[in-house]
């Protein structure tokens, strides 16, 4: 497979609504290819309807971009299968992500998402906005030890 075929291959994929790829990078004189995956996601800042994605919001679609070195070993079956297994990768490393951060009370505390992954503070009075830190403060009641957690789903 050269850099001609790869970006042919990859203007044609598909996946989930508001996933797109492309070829961000190569040289028809080299072997190496960049293929970026981009997707938008739910705004969570839009609850409690959650009608509003990041570009909707003026935000930036998230990224990840997966390096090829082409040669004759490289199909378009492998490659889609490498592709692929960084999708898989992304939805696993968002799932623990979306889920701390979609997760809602609607009477503990002031910011309804007691484990939001975007929010910091340490300080006690601060109770709802300090999602990592009650994330990690609750870990022993959870099913695993943190030693037996993907390192996505610590911090």
């Amino acid at each position: 497979m050269n850099t001609d075929d790869a970006r042919e291959l990859v203007s044609r994929l598909i996946y989930k609504p508001g996933w797109t790829f492309q070829l961000a990078s190569y040289s028809v004189s080299s072997d190496h290819c960049y293929v970026q995956i981009l997707w938008d996601a739910v705004d969570s800042d839009s609850f409690p309807g959650y009608t509003r994605s990041l570009s909707d919001a003026g935000r930036n679609v998230f990224d990840r971009t997966v390096h090829f070195r082409l040669g004759d070993d490289w199909t378009e079956l492998t490659m889609m299968r490498r592709i692929l297994e960084e999708v898989i990768n992304l939805e696993a490393e968002m799932i623990c992500h979306d889920a701390r951060e979609f997760f809602r009370t609607t009477t503990t505390y002031d910011f309804p998402a007691p484990f939001h992954p975007h929010h910091f503070s340490d300080h006690e009075e601060d109770l709802g906005k300090r999602g990592r830190k009650n994330w990690a403060d609750t870990h022993h009641v959870g099913l695993m030890d943190n030693e037996s957690l993907p390192h996505y789903m610590m911090g």
